[in-house]
């Protein structure tokens, strides 16, 4: 196997990953939504669902903050590429590395997102498996 192999495994798993990470988040409100009581005033979900719903809120923020971070870094270094290579004419080498430090934004971020909807799913189980003995 080559590393263009190894990175182009890790990405088909990191986007997967993030799929997956979206819909539970998604899911996760659902759940909380089904349990909304109505009143005059609108809809009103119960106080014990507000940190589980945060967390997944926080995960869907994540996941978006993982991809705007990667869109606009990756942007400004094609850029920078660019601008070279308009310098450099006919020298210009089309073989170079990418700053690591550029993806350690993208990467807490990916982390982080999963971390906080397996928080909002440890907090929603609370609350159903409360609900369920009451």
């Amino acid at each position: 196997m080559k590393l263009a192999g190894v990175w182009e495994t890790a990405d088909y798993f990191s986007k997967t990953a993030s799929e997956i990470n979206r819909t539970l988040a998604l899911s996760a409100i659902a759940v909380i939504w089904v349990f909304k009581s109505d009143s005059p005033q609108g809809p009103h979900v119960a106080h014990e669902f507000l940190w589980p719903g945060i967390c997944a809120l926080i995960a869907l923020t994540l996941d978006l903050a993982q991809y705007v971070w990667g869109e606009a870094a990756w942007r400004r270094f094609g850029l920078r590429i660019e601008k070279r290579k308009q310098q450099l004419g006919s020298a210009f080498v089309d073989d170079f590395l990418a700053p690591s430090w550029m993806n350690y934004p993208t990467t807490a971020f990916f982390w982080a997102k999963i971390l906080f909807v397996a928080l909002s799913y440890c907090l929603l189980l609370r609350v159903l498996i409360s609900r369920l003995l009451e």
